[in-house]
């Protein structure tokens, strides 16, 4: 019976993730090509790539019975520090969602 209800889950899920998609996709100024692209899905999967191996990580770390709340501000005091020496270096081809 649990089983059941978590693959209901599962797809209820899924099907929420995907209704949004397309109704994102309709109503984008410029139609189906500007948000269902292959650049897109590139900077998607990209931005997700630090925190998915964060992530890994710290199930490790739980699962070995470890518990560190600290990761996620280290994270970002090193991004927010790494984006700010390459400004100060003159790095102008850095992209960065800093303003």
């Amino acid at each position: 019976m649990m089983t059941r209800l978590l693959k209901i889950r599962e797809f209820v899920i899924f099907l929420a993730v995907l209704l949004t998609a397309v109704g994102f996709s309709l109503l984008q100024p410029g139609g189906y090509g500007r948000f269902v692209s292959l650049g897109n899905l590139e900077a998607i999967l990209l931005g997700m790539s630090l925190d998915s191996l964060i992530a890994i990580g710290m199930t490790f770390v739980i699962i070995t019975g470890g518990f560190d709340l600290s990761v996620g501000s280290s994270f970002a005091f090193g991004d927010s520090s790494s984006v700010s020496f390459c400004r100060a270096a003159g790095e102008s081809s850095l992209r960065s969602p800093q303003a």
